[in-house]
């Protein structure tokens, strides 16, 4: 093979990788846990929940769209922890807020301003938050996927008539 062809063969796999790497996921999600009512002294275990559960919903892909960094949907998941019924194991309210932004405007408007108030989940420190679009893994990893969709759709429908169905 002629050395220029292999230099556009190189250049062409360069360049697709770096395209599927720098695909943005859809959400721009920032998840806050507020252990103020839990009487416990691993403060640190919660810091992991806060980065684990930030981790899983910004870099997973939930769609087949690819979104530029600006097209990100804003939300905020602010977890109220209340004291753990056991090791691992707990009991927490939770306000979801999603906003878009507005045409042509530095404004954004709320999409999703939503209090679940009976939250209860496992979660063990370092241990990988798995879900599976089609199968049953975990309480914690399904509500955190449902209220995804449930965000990606108010968004999708908020540009056009059943757009989000």
């Amino acid at each position: 093979m002629p050395l220029s062809m292999l230099n556009k063969v190189l250049f062409n796999f360069l360049f697709s990788s770096i395209s599927i790497i720098s695909q943005a996921q859809e959400l721009n999600c920032r998840v806050l846990d507020k252990a103020d009512q839990v009487q416990s002294q691993a403060r640190a275990q919660f810091k992991d929940m806060e980065t684990a559960f930030n981790q899983f919903l910004n870099q997973r892909k939930w769609t087949d769209d690819n979104y530029e960094a600006f097209e990100r949907i804003n939300v905020n998941i602010i977890i109220t922890l209340l004291n753990p019924q056991a090791i691992g194991v707990f009991e927490a309210t939770v306000q979801i807020q999603s906003a878009r932004p507005i045409y042509n405007s530095n404004y954004e408007s709320i999409l999703l301003n939503f209090a679940d108030r009976d939250w209860q989940f496992e979660y063990i420190d370092s241990q990988p938050l798995e879900f599976n679009d089609n199968t049953f893994i975990t309480n914690l990893t399904s509500i955190l996927a449902y209220y995804s969709y449930v965000i990606l759709g108010l968004d999708y429908d908020s540009y056009s008539e059943l757009g989000g169905t």
